[in-house]
């Protein structure tokens, strides 16, 4: 039956690709991964890959062994993990810089790429036993690599301060004391937060969490509370808190993807802008800003492991899986009082307001309420008074 083709072209594999996952971002991930598989190839054997996937062909059909794509593979590995000072890459008309080693997330990316790419290109298929334990980048590896220098809360301040975006700002503010990860943050639903609770619970089930390891639970400071209770108000429970309702349906992926450009954008200006913060864009070795996305998980962390006196707590709350499981083996009382000791630090704007007595903490929320109230007619009369005088005027609620 030679008109049924045993394997794809890569213009074939990249549209097999988009028609799976319908993000453009999948293409690119597999496009880099091509592009990086052939820097690779020359560097270390002077051959395109293309010439080493046809020798890897000819000598798998004769004898079905794949220990040598398994070493191809892990010499990949190595070979991303270090600098290239030899090799001068063109980043678009002019400009130019050395291929620096990639982060571990990245390499994850690019090795299971490489692994589809001799699978359905050259029906060379690995076994995933093997992948595992010879070639995979260990969770162990990208959890030690991914926490970012935390910010300082005088840091976070002014980033929060630059963030006009209601639904950018409260997921920023949620990350700060959740200590969750951007894509668990995008994942998030009305219906994981629970506000009848005092502090409000919120839920990372197993299935949005990073490996899919297990549930874990995270708590909203005093601060946060009343911007994610605003998020909340007018979506359905089954809503990403913090997407637009344009991006309810949208490739997670690729928004964080934007998010991340935008929040680079954000850094670079206020380190331009700002003298006290031009520090603030310093890069790592491999590109990546310093103060990243991340930055403000380490900062949730901090702040448990400065409350509690525990580096592993800290871990734990951001759910490390070498330390969850201590920490949620605790009962839920004892999980409270490890945030309660962490929140005054988790604090950016005020001071955090603490009332055990019930009346006095009744009449507080009355007033609070009464002063909302006194606000919002304050806010129409004036309106009132500025259209009556013939003034095209529209007072926007601004959340500082």
């Amino acid at each position: 039956m030679d008109y049924i083709k045993e394997v794809l072209t890569e213009s074939e594999l990249l549209d097999q690709i988009y028609q799976r996952s319908k993000s453009k971002d999948a293409i690119t991930v597999m496009k880099a991964a091509l592009s990086n598989f052939d820097w690779f190839c020359q560097h270390q054997y002077q051959l395109s890959r293309k010439s080493v996937m046809d020798d890897l062909i000819k000598e798998y059909q004769t004898n079905r062994d794949t220990r040598k794509p398994i070493m191809l593979m892990n010499n990949f590995k190595k070979w991303l993990s270090e600098n290239h000072e030899d090799i001068e890459l063109t980043l678009g008309k002019t400009a130019k810089r050395r291929k620096k080693a990639v982060s571990s997330n990245t390499k994850k990316s690019y090795l299971q790429m490489i692994k589809k790419w001799l699978r359905l290109c050259g029906n060379i298929k690995i076994d995933n036993d093997d992948f595992r334990d010879f070639v995979a980048v260990k969770v162990s590896e990208i959890e030690d690599e991914e926490e970012a220098d935390p910010v300082t809360s005088i840091e976070l301040k002014e980033i929060l301060s630059n963030i006009r975006d209601p639904i950018r700002r409260g997921k920023f503010m949620f990350i700060k004391c959740t200590a969750a990860r951007h894509l668990e943050s995008l994942r998030i639903k009305k219906q994981d937060i629970d506000f009848s609770v005092n502090p409000p619970k919120v839920t990372f089930k197993k299935n949005i969490t990073k490996g899919r390891h297990m549930t874990r639970y995270a708590y909203l400071d005093n601060e946060t509370k009343p911007y994610i209770y605003n998020l909340c108000k007018n979506i359905q429970e089954n809503d990403f808190v913090f997407r637009s309702q344009e991006d309810q349906t949208k490739d997670e992926v690729s928004i964080r993807n934007r998010e991340n450009i935008y929040w680079n954008g954000l850094i670079n200006r206020i380190a331009r802008v700002n003298t006290n913060f031009s520090y603030l864009n310093k890069k790592t070795d491999n590109n990546r800003l310093l103060k990243r996305i991340h930055s403000v998980r380490s900062f949730a962390m901090k702040c448990i492991e400065k409350g509690n006196n525990s580096g592993e707590l800290g871990d734990a709350y951001g759910g490390h899986r070498k330390f969850i499981g201590k920490y949620l083996d605790k009962t839920e009382s004892e999980r409270i009082e490890i945030f309660n000791k962490a929140e005054q630090l988790m604090a950016v704007f005020s001071e955090i307001v603490t009332i055990d007595n019930e009346e006095i903490k009744q009449e507080y929320d009355q007033r609070i309420a009464a002063l909302e109230s006194d606000n919002q007619n304050l806010k129409s009369l004036l309106e009132y008074i500025i259209r009556s005088n013939g003034i095209d005027f529209k007072i926007k609620n601004k959340i500082e």
